[in-house]
């Protein structure tokens, strides 16, 4: 009788551990995926404050951009201004979300300069 129980408190003992290494496997598996900051620079297209931002980054591309709830906008952020926008991807990997958005200033020529 003393070998039945001891065999049976040392299966017990085997299956509790066994299930705890099993669970924390699980668990470092189940990782969320870093989330990537891409940057974006171009030409004002359109612009919802605080809704939508489209950008020309080159001559055949625009890209959409969604404005985030806690996006910082700095500067005159408005149709045919320069800016630099930081952004991300959403869960589904479907839309663009913003979460800076930099008005760039508009630099002085030499000509411009020498007028004053």
């Amino acid at each position: 009788m003393k070998k039945f129980l001891i065999i049976m408190v040392a299966l017990f003992v085997s299956f509790a551990f066994v299930t705890g290494v099993m669970a924390e496997e699980k668990k470092a598996a189940v990782k969320t995926e870093a989330v990537k900051t891409m940057t974006a620079k171009g030409t004002v297209k359109a612009y919802e404050k605080d809704a939508t931002l489209t950008v020309k980054v080159s001559k055949k591309t625009d890209l959409a951009f969604k404005i985030g709830e806690k996006a910082d906008v700095q500067g005159d952020v408005k149709v045919g201004a320069k800016v630099s926008v930081t952004y991300n991807k959403d869960k589904d990997g479907k839309d663009n979300i913003a979460t800076s958005i930099i008005a760039m200033e508009k630099k002085e020529t030499k000509k411009a300069k020498s007028k004053k």
